[in-house]
């Protein structure tokens, strides 16, 4: 019962909603860190990558056991207000972080694509990877299009 109370404590000191400022000795390195870097978006000054690139990160949070919101989440450096896949945050996450020559179509097609596979992994209950594979796998055929287009 005394290490629940510890842990509450302890919980309510170091909470990220804690806007006093002050610093905190973290047991992460034995150093100080401030309240206000622990909140800090892990990708926020990220040199844009590509949506392919960001769709294959989310490939690989999957398959480290995590779960598609969390991976978008991670890639648009915030939380989402539920905890749902929708086509207008994919738009966001996806002009975040694209390339100078991906356009705004194209953005939106692979945001339609990734919300399909969402919806598609969440109402049959299959897994989400071989579908984000398949999105992935159109979007580099469209990209090639383009390509070869030009």
């Amino acid at each position: 019962m005394m290490w629940c109370a510890v842990l509450v404590a302890l919980a309510v000191l170091i909470w990220p909603g804690n806007k006093s400022g002050r610093l905190y000795r973290l047991a992460y390195r034995g150093r100080a860190v401030d309240s206000a870097a622990i909140n800090e978006p892990r990708y926020a000054g990220s040199p844009r990558v590509g949506v392919a690139q960001v769709i294959t990160s989310a490939i690989a949070r999957l398959r480290g056991g995590g779960t598609l919101v969390e991976a978008f989440e991670e890639q648009s450096s915030r939380r989402f207000a539920t905890q749902r896949i929708t086509v207008e945050r994919l738009i966001t996450v996806f002009e975040q972080r694209r390339l100078p020559d991906e356009s705004p179509a194209q953005v939106l097609e692979a945001a339609r694509g990734v919300t399909a596979a969402a919806v598609l992994s969440d109402e049959l209950g299959c897994q989400a990877v071989p579908c984000l594979e398949a999105v992935l796998t159109a979007y580099r055929q469209m990209r090639l299009m383009q390509n070869l287009r030009s």
